[in-house]
């Protein structure tokens, strides 16, 4: 999970319930002013899926417990369009472990009607070659946060007392997947494969609406959580391009009778050093048993030459004889 611990407060996507794995944004969105803090992550998606987004305060998430009128408002914004808000007060810890699940966005139908729930889903983005110069400014500007979610956390202060849902009937979402088509061209190489579309509107509860003040300027935390196809997130770098593997990986080619055609192309820069220090640390081995061999192969010649002196005398001298006759 996502967590800016000093504030207590998190964010992750969940599928089926469970939170999927999260990843560091190798390029991560900065905030230039630092007037609150970032969390840049990376998650998979997957063709279809449907999805959750999940906050979640930690009980030492001290604006919360300190007055039963103060809120933490989580703003979500998928794909740079701004979907759902949600207020939270001290019973979110104290009641529901901390944790609020949202399956979707809701839109407001009219007085006396229930409100309408359309749930998340990745959608697989499809690009097109042809497209004309409007078209592809417009997707490039798109595609400056298509694949994104971003979830603002603001202070507010509850000023008045709840009520039903009760103004302006809010848009219909659009569920038609064409939605995801994309110029080619826009993307500018950017390994974009997923948006997030809509299922068609099922009835919910109505939500209550409060009166709430802004406490701060801006926001005390931004998450940014970026989806990608698991293939997308090799070309991003985010995942290694193979897979850790414990076995050795022969880097001398083929032996005989194997069908091992792989080479170092396909490893991930990790993978290539580990097997670099490998190579190193057998070629001191191997180095070092040769300079043994040869020292030992030194010492028997010079024992065999030894064992072939012998003394004579000829003339009342020692003669040292080192011919082997």
């Amino acid at each position: 999970m996502a967590i800016i611990k000093e504030l207590g407060v998190g964010v992750n996507i969940c599928i089926g319930g469970q939170p999927v794995a999260e990843y560091d944004d190798p390029n991560p969105i900065t905030n230039d002013e630092d007037d609150y803090a970032v969390s840049n992550t990376y998650v998979e998606s997957v063709d279809g899926a449907a999805y959750t987004i999940m906050y979640t305060c930690l009980p030492d998430q001290r604006w919360l417990y300190n007055n039963a009128k103060n809120r933490l408002t989580f703003r979500v914004y998928i794909d740079g369009k701004e979907r759902c808000a949600h207020s939270a007060n001290r019973n979110l810890i104290l009641y529901n472990d901390g944790k609020l699940n949202i399956e979707g966005a809701e839109t407001f139908r009219g007085h006396g009607q229930p409100m309408a729930l359309s749930k998340f889903r990745f959608n697989a983005v499809t690009t097109i070659e042809e497209a004309d110069d409007r078209a592809i400014e417009a997707d490039k500007k798109r595609a400056e946060t298509l694949g994104l979610v971003k979830v603002e956390v603001w202070r507010e202060y509850q000023s008045g007392n709840g009520s039903a849902h009760d103004g302006n009937v809010d848009e219909e979402l659009d569920v038609d997947d064409s939605g995801m088509l994309v110029a080619e061209k826009a993307l500018k190489g950017k390994a974009i494969s997923h948006g997030t579309s809509y299922s068609p509107a099922i009835e919910t509860q109505a939500s209550f609406l409060f009166d709430l003040a802004e406490v701060d300027d801006s926001p005390v935390a931004v998450f940014n959580i970026k989806y990608r196809s698991k293939e997308a997130l090799r070309q991003e770098l985010v995942l290694p391009r193979t897979p850790r593997s414990s076995s050795p990986v022969d880097l001398g080619g083929p032996t005989a009778g194997s069908n091992n055609h792989h080479g170092v192309e396909h490893l991930s820069r990790e993978e290539l050093l580990r097997l670099a220090k490998e190579r190193l640390a057998e070629i001191k081995v191997e180095n070092e048993i040769r300079l043994k061999v040869e020292d030992d192969q030194a010492d028997a010649e010079a024992n065999r030459m030894l064992t072939n002196v012998s003394k004579t005398t000829a003339g009342g001298q020692e003669v040292i004889d080192l011919t082997d006759d």
